[in-house]
């Protein structure tokens, strides 16, 4: 993805360096810096839980310490949260997303598209929406599941 924004800019006249780090030194300088990056997330069940993470400095992280130049657009999502109408929802994320589109910190290049399931012999096995967390203390095999061969 780095690759192609270089390649991409350059005609417009930007020189971008590439650099590529480990992870332990990218969470200690470049993670939620407010340092311009190209990353990606997973899918979050509502356009609020994601767009609350990334943009809002109360009750997010403000990832990209963009909010408080961005009273206006924060408040779109302050305005998305207590809107009940889902039309009008919509058009709220819809308006805050072209301005942080146009605006923002964050090149966000795509989503994954997240899948979770399970086998019905698999019980106590709560699927989560974001598909990050896999807790498994709880989950147990009846006695339909596969046996393990000898």
């Amino acid at each position: 993805m780095a690759v192609i924004l270089k390649e991409m800019a350059r005609p417009a006249g930007f020189n971008i360096d590439i650099e590529v780090m480990g992870y332990d030194r990218f969470l200690s300088q470049v993670w939620n810096k407010g340092v311009p990056y190209i990353g990606n997330y997973g899918t979050r069940p509502t356009a609020d839980a994601i767009l609350m993470k990334l943009y809002h400095a109360k009750e997010g992280m403000d990832e990209g310490r963009w909010a408080p130049s961005h009273p206006d657009a924060i408040k779109l999502l302050d305005q998305a949260r207590e809107t009940v109408n889902l039309e009008k929802r919509k058009k709220l994320y819809a308006d805050f997303q072209k301005i942080s589109r146009d605006e923002g910190p964050f090149i966000i290049p795509f989503f994954r598209a997240e899948l979770s399931a399970k086998w019905g012999y698999v019980k106590d096995f709560k699927l989560n929406p974001s598909n990050f967390e896999m807790e498994l203390d709880d989950v147990w095999l009846s006695a339909e599941a596969p046996k393990k061969k000898a």
